[in-house]
């Protein structure tokens, strides 16, 4: 993923604060991304596709240092991220998710079952 991201292409989709070089792209950009690399790399494009799933909360949600913590590092290909979104019961659909996270003694403990 590394790699994808030096060839220009993992990036494109991320802010430039966090690696990325995201100006002018939206998802029409993405799509058309993810329509070529699916014509020669099934590999780099399933995680390609999982960071545009799992980095938007972050984004969105995460705090500065979170974002600092966890998006270069991701953006530029060294690590991994995903959803926890699919259980037994319910698959993908995260409406019907059981799973929980309590915070406690400033952590979170989750329980829940992961398919």
């Amino acid at each position: 993923h590394a790699k994808a991201y030096q060839a220009g292409l993992q990036g494109i989709l991320f802010p430039k604060e966090f690696g990325g070089a995201r100006e002018d792209t939206d998802y029409f950009h993405e799509l058309i991304l993810w329509d070529e690399m699916g014509r020669c790399s099934a590999q780099v494009l399933g995680q390609l596709q999982i960071n545009s799933m799992a980095i938007p909360p972050v984004l969105l949600h995460g705090s500065e240092a979170m974002k600092a913590a966890v998006l270069p590092a991701v953006v530029r290909g060294e690590k991994s991220i995903s959803l926890m979104i699919s259980e037994p019961q319910a698959g993908s659909d995260v409406a019907n998710l059981r799973t929980t996270a309590v915070k406690q003694d400033g952590c979170y403990v989750v329980n829940g079952q992961k398919k």
